[in-house]
């Protein structure tokens, strides 16, 4: 019987290696890499190129219409965030007594938007992660902290079907230095 080595084709490697066992006159040459790297390299370069391109195009005047919309309902989901953040004790999270019948239409807005996918992300009190798409706007030295917390937002992010609409504004608490 015949090993399975047998059949197997010999790898890249092995056929260099057994190239050694001949005369270098009559060698096979292995293949040119550099060829491979050029290419790919102009393969990156011309896609760094579209990239930085693509962001500069003009935008069509029937999309700029749907653009500014979108803006639009992106303020007002700022608004409606503002207003019911105001109508709600921000220890319980539990209505004011006294907002708590106009609080009602407000939150069957926020909901039809979330259902026609937008989304309002409050950050409060999650750790700071570097990256995010939230922008600093300031850094506050907070005792008991352990690590960098969001301790405030002032913008939510507005997000509709993925896409960022409108990047939102926090503050982070960073514990005291020793």
């Amino acid at each position: 019987m015949s090993s399975k080595n047998e059949h197997r084709h010999p790898t890249k490697k092995k056929l260099d290696f057994r190239q050694l066992n001949y005369p270098a006159e009559i060698r096979i040459k292995s293949p040119d890499r550099l060829d491979e790297v050029q290419v790919l390299a102009t393969d990156l370069a011309n896609l760094l190129d579209w990239f930085k391109n693509y962001y500069k195009k003009e935008v069509p005047e029937k999309d700029k219409e749907y653009l500014h919309l979108l803006n639009l309902i992106g303020e007002i989901c700022i608004g409606l965030w503002r207003a019911k953040s105001k109508m709600v004790d921000s220890e319980n999270g539990e209505p004011l007594e006294e907002t708590r019948r106009a609080l009602r239409p407000i939150d069957s807005t926020l909901d039809l938007l979330r259902q026609s996918g937008f989304e309002i992300k409050d950050r409060t009190n999650t750790p700071y992660v570097i990256g995010m798409l939230e922008k600093v706007i300031t850094w506050e030295n907070k005792e008991g902290l352990t690590s960098e917390v969001i301790i405030e937002t002032i913008k939510p992010t507005i997000v509709y079907q993925e896409k960022v609409i409108k990047q939102g504004e926090i503050i982070v608490g960073v514990p005291p230095k020793a």
